[in-house]
């Protein structure tokens, strides 16, 4: 019982988070239309957007994830998904690491996952990112928990379900090529440093 109040306590820390970050955007209406970061109520498919078409690729797959998006839901609402959700996410990946580093029992571990997941979300990278408008690199670098939870898992236990999950999580870090290099670098350090810190 206590355990879920903790877990409850975390989770409203990081959609606190999320609300101080994005409030404004979440409470006005239309588009944030910041540097690299332009969204339209509905993103034409084009082949370009998977690497096709005479044109240099740019931004694959995120315009292609984005043009399905947008034909399925109001370009709006894609907006403020695309933003607030790898940033929820990305917090709880935090905790999660926090848990596999320390254990789920560890004394004061609902201060240890509140501090994770505030450095990894709210921090001046992060801020700068969003002056720029690189919300596709953002979304890839909120993965990273994820990936270093994934291998660990693999490391002790590599059974199929463990690669799978490593399989997605580095897709997920790995969805702007902008971000890839950036994020390969720190998901070898963050890893590095991880086992380190187990031995």
């Amino acid at each position: 019982m206590a355990e879920r109040r903790h877990r409850a306590l975390v989770a409203v820390w990081i959609l606190a988070l999320a609300v101080a970050v994005f409030g404004p955007l979440l409470a006005s209406t239309g588009f944030w239309l910041v540097g690299d970061m332009v969204f339209v109520p509905r993103q034409p498919w084009k082949a370009e957007w998977i690497g096709g078409g005479g044109a240099l690729p740019r931004a694959v797959p995120m315009d292609a994830i984005v043009s399905a998006l947008t034909h399925l839901l109001p370009g709006w609402l894609v907006q403020r998904l695309l933003l607030v959700v790898p940033f929820v996410l990305g917090g709880l990946g935090a905790v999660w690491l926090v848990d596999v580093a320390l254990g789920a029992a560890a004394p004061g571990r609902t201060l240890a996952r509140c501090a994770a997941a505030a450095l990894l979300v709210w921090n001046p990278w992060v801020h700068d990112r969003l002056a720029l408008g690189q919300w596709s690199i953002l979304a890839g670098y909120f993965a990273l928990p994820w990936v270093v939870v994934a291998a660990e898992r693999c490391r002790r236990s590599p059974a199929a379900r463990a690669w799978a999950g490593l399989t997605v999580a580095l897709a997920a870090a790995a969805v702007d090529r902008k971000s890839t290099r950036l994020n390969s670098s720190h998901r070898c350090i963050s890893y590095a440093v991880f086992c380190l810190k187990k031995k």
